[in-house]
C-alpha cells in the first residue's frame, strides 16, 4: 500500500470484513456485527449499513450502534415540528437513542470498542 492509499484508507474493507463476526467476552457477553456497502443516500450518505451490537449472558442488547432507523437529532425544549432526523444512532440500555455522527468506518470502531471496554469494566469483564 502507498502513503498515498494508507492516507485515503477510513476503514471501509476492514469495516465490511467484519460482516457476520462476533467476538466472545467472558462472562457471557459478546458483540456482533452486521455491515454492508449501500448505495450512498440521503439517510446513509457514507453507503454504509451497519449494526454493531453487544449484548449480556441474556442476550439483552447492551450497547447498539446502527442506522437501521430514524432518531430525532434535536433535544431540549426548542425542538418542535421540524425535528431533524439521522439514521446514524447509538442505543444504550435504559436509555433513548441518541444521535451518533459518522465520519469513517475506523472512528465508529474505535467509539464502538471504547463503549465496549467501558461497559465491560464496569461489569467487571476487563
Amino acid at each position: 500500500m502507498s502513503k498515498e492509499d494508507s492516507e485515503r484508507d477510513d476503514g471501509s474493507d476492514y469495516f465490511l470484513s467484519l460482516n457476520r463476526q462476533w467476538i466472545g467476552y467472558e462472562k457471557g457477553f459478546w458483540a456482533t456485527f452486521r455491515v454492508a456497502r449501500v448505495e450512498p443516500s440521503e439517510e446513509r450518505p457514507h453507503g454504509f449499513q451497519y449494526s454493531l451490537s453487544l449484548h449480556d449472558v441474556n442476550d439483552d442488547r447492551v450497547l447498539g450502534y446502527n442506522n437501521a432507523h430514524a432518531v430525532d437529532a434535536a433535544t431540549g425544549p426548542a425542538r418542535r415540528s421540524k425535528r431533524p432526523r439521522v439514521f446514524d444512532h447509538i442505543n444504550r440500555r435504559g436509555r433513548k437513542p441518541v444521535p451518533y455522527e459518522f465520519t469513517t468506518p475506523y472512528k465508529l470502531l474505535e467509539d464502538f470498542f471504547a463503549d465496549v471496554d467501558r461497559i465491560l469494566k464496569k461489569e467487571g469483564v476487563l
